[in-house]
């Protein structure tokens, strides 16, 4: 039996396989196409390693999407609040969001959006970015109505 053959294809399988290591997997895909629409609607996304409460270190990673909407309303205070559970939002002294009318905005964003921070210049949320496209169209409204 000639064995050339063998040794060939295993030669070629041991060169070839790294290479497939480069390839995005469907996530990451996932995540470019989402970061590529939300460029379209003029959504700016980046990657950044937000300083967390130390109660959210548990929850959330250490680096993580934001996605900013550039707004010019400079009589906004500075205000941060962090989705602590599905649907449940707290501020940097871990107590409940009560305002009613931002709480129905912030319960329309997808479970995985860990933090969202409100300001004169712009509106910035962090995100895992698990979900589907149409969570990026609740990640939208939300940013273009605050």
């Amino acid at each position: 039996m000639n064995w050339t053959w063998l040794w060939v294809v295993l030669g070629l399988f041991l060169i070839i396989s790294p290479a497939f290591w480069l390839l995005p997997s469907r996530r990451q895909k996932g995540q470019m196409a989402m970061r590529l629409a939300a460029g379209r609607q003029g959504i700016r996304v980046s990657m950044v390693r937000p300083d967390w409460p130390h109660w959210m270190l548990d929850h959330v990673a250490n680096e993580t999407a934001q996605y900013t909407w550039v707004r010019k309303r400079a009589s906004q205070p500075l205000v941060q609040f962090w989705q602590v559970s599905a649907q449940v939002w707290h501020n940097k002294w871990r107590e409940p969001l009560e305002d009613q009318d931002l709480l129905a905005h912030l319960q329309t964003l997808p479970a995985d959006v860990w933090s969202i921070e409100i300001g004169p210049a712009a509106v910035q949320l962090t995100w895992a970015e698990r979900g589907e496209v149409s969570g990026l169209e609740a990640v939208s409204q939300v940013l273009k109505s605050l």
